[in-house]
C-alpha cells in the first residue's frame, strides 16, 4: 500500500511538469499529445519489458484514458485553465458514484466530507482564474472528469492491467497523427526539446508510475493523491519562472493537503483493523485445529 502511495506521488510530480514544457511550445495541444504518446510508447517498450495483455476491461480503461485526454484538451481551448482543472477533478465524485453503483451501497459521510474539503481547497487555489464564461468548455471539462474517474475505477478492477491500458491509450492518441502531420515542418528545435522532455517525464515516467501505483491503491485514494499535481505545478513555475504564489492559493493548497492527509490517515486506520481482524481469525482457526487433533 505504501509503495502505491509513493508511486502516485511521483506520478503527480512527473505529470505536473507538463505545464512547464508547454510554456516553451506554441504547437497545438493535439500535436503535443500525439508526440507525447509516441515518446511514451517508445520509453515503455525500451525500459519496461512487461507483457502487454488485452481484454475488454483493459481496452475500456485505455479508451477512458484517451477520452479523458481529448476532452481535457478541448476544455482548455474553450474555458479557463482553472475551470478545466477544477471541473476535471470532480473525478473524485464520479469515482464515488461508480463505486456506489458497482457495490450497491451508499458512500460514507467521511468520504463525502473529505471530497468537499478538497474541492473547497481547489476552488480557493484557482480563485483568481475561475470564470462563469465558456459554458461548453465547462461541460466538456466535467465530461473529462467523468472519464478521468472512470479510468481510475476501471484500472482497479480484477481483470485490469494498468500498464497495458496505458499503452492502449497511447496507441489511440497516435492514431490521430493524420490530423497534425502537416505541422511537423513548423516545429522549432526548442519545441522539439520541450516535447521530448515532456514525453519522457510525463508520458514516460509519469504513466509508468501511475500504472504501478493504481494497481496497489483503491481508485478514490489514487485520485486524491494525484491531485498533488495541482500543487506541484505552481512550485515548478516559481522555481523556473519565479512566478509568485498568491496567499489565497497557499490557503487552498493547505486545505487540499489537509483533506488528503486525513483521508490517508483514515484509510491506514481501516487497513490496520482489517489486518488485526485477519490475524485474530487465523489464530481462532489454528486453535480449532489443535482441539480437533
Amino acid at each position: 500500500m505504501k509503495k502505491g502511495y509513493i508511486y502516485l506521488v511521483l506520478t503527480a510530480l512527473f505529470w505536473s511538469f507538463a505545464g512547464i514544457c508547454i510554456r516553451f511550445n506554441n504547437q497545438s495541444a493535439l500535436f503535443i499529445s500525439v508526440i507525447n504518446a509516441m515518446i511514451g510508447v517508445c520509453f515503455n517498450l525500451i525500459f519496461n519489458h512487461q507483457k502487454i495483455k488485452l481484454n475488454k476491461t483493459i481496452l475500456f480503461a485505455g479508451f477512458c484514458q484517451f477520452m479523458m485526454g481529448v476532452t481535457f484538451i478541448l476544455a482548455n481551448q474553450l474555458t479557463t485553465v482553472g475551470n478545466a482543472i477544477i471541473l476535471q477533478y470532480t473525478s473524485m465524485i464520479f469515482v464515488l458514484i461508480y463505486q456506489c453503483i458497482d457495490k450497491r451501497q451508499l458512500p460514507k459521510l467521511k468520504q463525502i466530507l473529505i471530497i468537499f474539503v478538497v474541492i473547497v481547497g481547489m476552488i480557493l487555489f484557482f480563485l483568481d482564474s475561475i470564470s462563469f464564461q465558456g459554458l461548453l468548455g465547462n461541460i466538456i471539462a466535467i465530461i473529462s472528469g467523468a472519464f478521468y474517474g472512470l479510468q481510475f475505477y476501471i484500472n482497479t478492477k480484477e481483470n485490469a492491467d494498468p500498464y497495458s491500458s496505458m499503452i492502449v491509450n497511447f496507441l489511440f492518441s497516435i492514431a490521430l497523427i493524420g490530423f497534425v502531420i502537416r505541422d511537423f515542418g513548423n516545429v522549432t528545435i526548442v519545441e522539439w526539446s520541450a516535447m521530448a522532455t515532456s514525453g519522457l517525464i510525463c508520458a514516460g515516467l509519469g504513466s509508468l508510475c501511475f500504472a504501478k501505483g493504481i494497481s496497489k491503491v483503491n481508485a478514490l485514494t489514487a485520485n486524491i493523491i494525484c491531485m498533488l499535481e495541482i500543487i506541484f505545478a505552481p512550485i515548478w513555475a516559481y522555481l523556473i519562472f519565479h512566478e509568485t504564489i498568491g496567499q489565497m492559493s497557499l490557503i487552498g493548497a493547505a486545505i487540499m493537503l489537509s483533506g488528503m492527509l486525513y483521508h490517508l490517515y483514515l484509510e491506514n486506520q481501516i487497513n490496520k483493523k482489517s489486518v488485526g481482524n485477519y490475524h485474530l481469525s487465523s489464530n481462532e482457526n489454528n486453535n480449532i485445529e489443535v482441539i480437533k487433533h
